[in-house]
């Protein structure tokens, strides 16, 4: 029978532990995009008749096209009504300011949507799981949430060191979701 030594058992020691933390190590670092289920979205199926350009600032500036003009605008967001539902595109700030979009998925999945940071109870709990989204506005995480008689649908993305939202408020039966989808489906960074 061989004996073993006791280097050969600290080396195999050695090299168990370190397979164990670079393992380790690895999965730490990997994004958990892994639980998120996916989809892109292709060619846009409504034909949109107006174009927007956003201003640029701390978010990159953009262009896309929108099924009616934005009423309101301002230096962060523009805003138009569809009917009786809301269409918002929106500059949420740097990621120095709101953290990156990782960060914002963990608190979400965690807590939901805060009305405000003055409060740390989740007002609007996540309407089924996140789920990323690949479109020309980027790579975006979709999030589904109830305020009052209205759901909220909204794709965030990380861009050039911003985080930026689309966001769609509807009756739930979401009847202009193709239009929104369209207006992702024809976005152009700047």
């Amino acid at each position: 029978m061989a004996r073993v030594t006791v280097p050969a058992v600290i080396g195999a020691a050695l090299v168990a532990a370190l397979g164990g933390i670079v393992v380790a190590g690895w999965q730490l670092s990997r994004p958990d995009d892994g639980a998120l289920a996916s989809e892109v979205l292709g060619r846009a199926e409504v034909s949109l008749t107006e174009t927007y350009t956003g201003p640029p600032g701390v978010c990159p500036g953009y262009t896309t096209n929108v099924p009616t003009p934005m009423r309101w605008t301002d230096a962060d967001s523009a805003t138009t009504m569809l009917d009786d539902d809301g269409l918002l595109l929106t500059c949420f700030g740097s990621v120095d300011e709101v953290g990156h979009l990782a960060e914002l998925l963990a608190e979400r999945q965690a807590h939901g949507i805060r009305a405000s940071d003055a409060s740390d109870a989740a007002n609007y709990p996540l309407r089924g799981a996140p789920v990323r989204v690949t479109s020309p506005l980027g790579a975006s995480i979709r999030f589904e949430y109830v305020v009052g008689r209205s759901t909220v649908t909204e794709w965030v993305v990380e861009r050039d060191g911003a985080i930026f939202g689309v966001g769609y408020l509807h009756d739930g039966s979401a009847p202009h979701l193709a239009e929104v989808e369209a207006v992702m489906a024809g976005w152009r960074w700047s």
